[in-house]
């Protein structure tokens, strides 16, 4: 397997970069973010606070997080080549387990997230959000429909309940006048979960004094969820 060079002696596996590149982005930017693949299983389970190695995931694309002041934080994110299932459904990307969420800002945004008066885009995934940053555009991106709120209480239930509170990498954000675009998958459109997730975004960040618009995606061919794609013209 053809592997690609990176910092530190780390390596991007030719499918991960392909996967990276299927995404719109460019090697410049794949390597402004850190991108690179971890094939060991102990290595794995240690960024994802496992017990015991991950030998079930495969060589996984290791998506590390930045701090907004550019520095590293202790968080990475992981997408494995034979993610496991809950619910019959595959786990695309792996979080670290115990770890509150936290919101991944790309290269170039890191550098206009404190000015209230660039707009900023809030999108799903790190992918996306890079994608958007390297087209200029300030973006920063979820881990998931509720990825921008902190964890919640459940009661004897499993009912969630309390104040929904944005992660501290969002409360830090200057909001106060902002213009903001939510931009959730098309799937917000037809699942009432995601669409109720992205309605208590805009809430808060409305409280916060932000202008929020809601930008809404079409479906793909066949009813297939479509995210943020920069190269198809979003400005």
């Amino acid at each position: 397997m053809v592997a690609h060079p990176l910092a530190e002696g780390q390596v991007l596996h030719a499918h991960h970069r392909a996967d990276l590149l299927a995404s719109g982005l460019s090697d410049k930017q794949i390597h402004a973010c850190g991108f690179y693949t971890e094939s060991d299983p102990a290595a794995v389970a240690k960024l994802l606070r496992w017990e015991h190695p991950a030998t079930v995931l495969g060589p996984c694309l290791c998506i590390p997080y930045y701090n907004a002041d550019g520095k590293p934080s202790s968080y990475t994110r992981a997408k494995p080549s034979h993610p496991r299932l809950k619910d019959d459904k595959p786990i695309k990307y792996e979080s670290p387990v115990g770890e509150p969420n936290r919101l991944y800002i790309p290269p170039a945004t890191r550098t206009k997230i404190t000015d209230a008066n660039i707009p900023l885009v809030i999108a799903e995934g790190e992918k996306k959000s890079a994608a958007a940053d390297q087209h200029g555009i300030a973006c920063v991106g979820l881990v998931g429909a509720y990825g921008w709120c902190q964890k919640r209480e459940a009661d004897a239930d499993g009912q969630k309940h309390g104040e929904r509170k944005l992660v501290p990498d969002l409360e830090a954000i200057p909001w106060v006048g902002r213009t903001v675009y939510v931009i959730y998958d098309s799937d917000a459109a037809t699942n009432p979960k995601v669409l109720q997730a992205e309605s208590h975004l805009v809430t808060a960040l409305q409280a916060r004094g932000a202008v929020v618009y809601v930008v809404r995606l079409p479906v793909g061919k066949g009813g297939a969820k479509v995210g943020l794609a920069v190269q198809r013209g979003f400005r």
